[in-house]
């Protein structure tokens, strides 16, 4: 038998009526003895109240938060329960569902991100509800979804890649495999903590692997890691100091200093602005004395004379800015890198910054680690090696990091690398298995008899087919990054040049593609069993984006994502019930897809990656937010996915003055005129991604 799902109802003594509600829809699942209630009423006399909500707060798989402005101006219910439900929530511990009683503003807190129930978006106590109980009904239903999806056993969150759960495992022996060290190898990782603590484990989870002999193999004495409190700036800026006279007497050396904490620009009244790296310790009144400025962070860079050095940001947490501001500064925000640090680094060919996303763009957490520290760390221990030489190279590292972050992120997060196409030599950072050529927890592949290709040749072909692969990754962003600022550019002559730099690198783009399928169709053809196993260690290793349409359908779960603002769902969801139910393609819609109390943002992403193409419903208001995210996100996608289409959706209501930009890149579907059947012939042709003719005859 299945044990009974603890349900913690959260609320506040004044919705006490409106809880007994609940509970008493709620009597179903407790019959069927698939969940047990809990809330602060069940307490025994003379038990000690607080120690017993803690100790079931700590425990239930389910917490519902009954939200209303007398539980957001709470102390205990607000301040410590849903304080500690979001602590477990954000560790994958719990299901919490935040459910709508009264109306109240709660943008910005930090249940905010989480799908909310009644699924429509109404309070319980809104009039457009003919009784509380039809509310409380969608609520239960809502909830019945998550208790079956726990009683079935299934996973409330992703589970960690299996090359995310490599990178820290060692071999079987517990022995170094080639007794060899990268001597060359120095590193200085810096994880502030304090509201970030994910950076803390960032840092030291790259530590371990740098100085893993049985995967990087860095000398432990040239690799220093400062976290916590031994992460402020008087220790810091000693660590650069050392660091500095250690690789500029070795001419050889490879040095890799990243940094994760948070980065801020910030404006102030009559003054020039300001960059700063915010270490453990900052005081706002002291700021000299305690945060590193960007001019000093660059200067200590330039101060290296390494050829071979790699600077990596991850400084736009989604955590946010804390309060760093002094009085009379206008503004804070959180900035990738310093911006005078491009420029110091135009000096040398193996010199790069990266940055964990781009400007306006959050660095997003997963588990345990940061997703863009994840994917770093996945491709040092060998993951996005091309050549199986025991080398984690910086230009596979690179495309690895571009490739795989905006995948995982909950949002758009596309790491920034400077001038990599300018990069002469594809350097080893370090090793991946400790000097051997395996990747590590395999072993050597056996060789392969060849029935329509030569061994060599069939090498030649694959490897030609990465490197292809791997420069579209890297053109694929480019077009992606001039896509979006062509949204935003508002200059007549500016945007003339980005349409032109867009048509060559599209040209250019269709080009490999034309190689890529080419060389797909040769070990297709001569070598088809050889072939898949290839290919699937290919996609193991970085999982590029190509055209292929068998591999892209194999993916698609759904044919059309539906994009659109709240505002104008009901028109919106008149269209998806036609596209089911007249055309029976499959819909991506929020409303019908979402499952209350997981984090909407993730499942979007996935929508969109897993659709054949995107309909974009734009309707009075401008698209913003979450909504311009996802537009953002297919179009993204569109550069990757050459099938993939973004297809506007302007609904009768739309002015056209709001989506010009926009509508200037790909043709769309428009219901603003008297026949709106052959608007809705055009949106099915284009789900269907064929032309649309001269519409069905009358």
């Amino acid at each position: 038998m299945v044990d009974k799902i603890e349900v913690f109802i959260s609320y506040a003594q004044e919705d006490e009526g409106l809880r007994k509600e609940l509970e008493t829809q709620l009597g179903t699942l407790e019959r069927r003895e698939l969940i047990k209630i809990w809330h602060n009423r069940k307490v025994s006399a003379g038990a000690d109240l607080k120690q017993e909500i803690t100790r079931h707060l700590n425990t239930a798989q389910i917490i519902l938060l009954l939200i209303s402005p007398a539980f957001m101006a709470s102390d205990y219910p607000y301040g410590t329960e849903m304080k500690r439900a979001m602590e477990r929530c954000n560790a994958g511990e719990a299901h919490v569902i935040p459910i709508l009683l009264r109306p109240v503003h709660y943008k910005g807190a930090p249940f905010e991100h989480l799908n909310m129930l009644p699924s429509n978006g109404k309070p319980v106590t809104s009039s457009s509800w003919h009784h509380h109980d039809e509310a409380f009904f969608d609520v239960v239903e809502g909830i019945q979804e998550v208790v079956e999806k726990l009683t079935t056993k299934t996973p409330t969150s992703p589970p960690m890649s299996k090359q995310a759960q490599d990178v820290l495992a060692k071999p079987l022996e517990e022995k170094t495999l080639t007794n060899i060290t990268f001597s060359n190898g120095y590193a200085l990782l810096v994880g502030v903590g304090a509201d970030l603590p994910v950076t803390v484990k960032d840092a030291t989870a790259l530590r371990d692997v740098l100085v893993n002999p049985s995967r990087a193999a860095y000398p432990p004495d040239q690799v220093e890691l400062l976290t916590e409190t031994k992460a402020n700036r008087q220790n810091i800026l000693e660590a650069f100091d050392k660091l500095i006279k250690q690789v500029n007497s070795n001419p050889d050396a490879t040095v890799i200093m990243y940094f994760s904490g948070h980065g801020v620009q910030v404006e102030r009244q009559g003054k020039p602005t300001e960059y700063f790296l915010v270490p453990y310790g900052y005081n706002a009144s002291r700021r000299t004395d305690t945060a590193i400025s960007g001019a000093e962070f660059t200067a200590r860079i330039e101060a290296m004379k390494a050829r071979k050095l790699v600077v990596l940001l991850d400084c736009c947490h989604a955590g946010g800015v804390p309060a760093l501001k002094e009085p009379g500064e206008v503004t804070v925000k959180s900035v990738p890198l310093p911006p005078d640090l491009l420029n110091i680094l135009e000096t040398g060919s193996g010199r790069v910054v990266v940055a964990s996303s781009l400007e306006n763009e959050k660095s997003y957490t997963g588990t345990p680690y940061s997703i863009f520290t994840t994917c770093l760390m996945e491709a040092l221990a060998g993951k996005a090696a091309v050549k199986k030489d025991g080398f984690a190279r910086i230009l596979d590292v690179l495309i690895y990091l571009l490739d795989q972050v905006p995948q995982r992120a909950f949002g758009p997060q596309h790491p920034f690398v400077n001038k990599v196409l300018n990069l002469n030599d594809n350097f080893p950072l370090c090793y991946y298995s400790g000097g051997s050529k395996d990747m590590p927890g395999e072993a050597s592949a056996p060789p392969t008899a060849s029935t329509g290709l030569t061994a060599g040749k069939r090498a030649r072909l694959e490897q030609e087919l990465k490197g292809y692969q791997g420069e579209r990754v890297l053109l694929a962003e480019l077009v992606g990054r001039i896509r979006r600022e062509l949204i935003i550019e508002t200059s007549v002559v500016r945007k003339f040049q980005l349409e032109q730099q867009l048509q060559e690198n599209e040209a250019s783009l269709t080009r490999l593609d034309g190689k890529i399928d080419q060389i797909e169709q040769t070990l297709t053809q001569l070598e088809p069993e050889e072939h898949s196993a290839a290919s699937k260690h290919q996609l193991t290793s970085i999982q590029p984006k190509t055209t292929s349409s068998k591999s892209t359908a194999q993916a698609e779960q759904f044919d059309v994502f539906l994009s659109y603002s709240h505002t104008d769902a009901e028109w919106v969801e008149h269209l998806a019930r036609r596209l089911e139910d007249e055309h029976g393609f499959r819909v991506w819609l929020d409303k019908w897809v979402l499952v209350p109390g997981q984090p909407w943002q993730q499942a979007m992403a996935r929508g969109i990656d897993q659709a054949g193409c995107c309909a974009v419903c734009i309707g009075e208001y401008t698209p913003i937010g979450w909504f311009k995210r996802e537009i953002e996100r297919a179009l993204d996608r569109q550069t990757k996915v050459s099938s993939f289409r973004v297809i506007p959706v302007l609904l009768p209501i739309a002015k056209r003055i709001n989506v010009d930009d926009f509508l200037e890149l790909n043709t769309w579907v428009d219901f603003r005129g008297a026949d709106q059947d052959y608007a809705f012939h055009v949106l099915v042709c284009g789900v269907k991604g064929i032309p649309p003719g001269r519409g069905p005859r009358r």
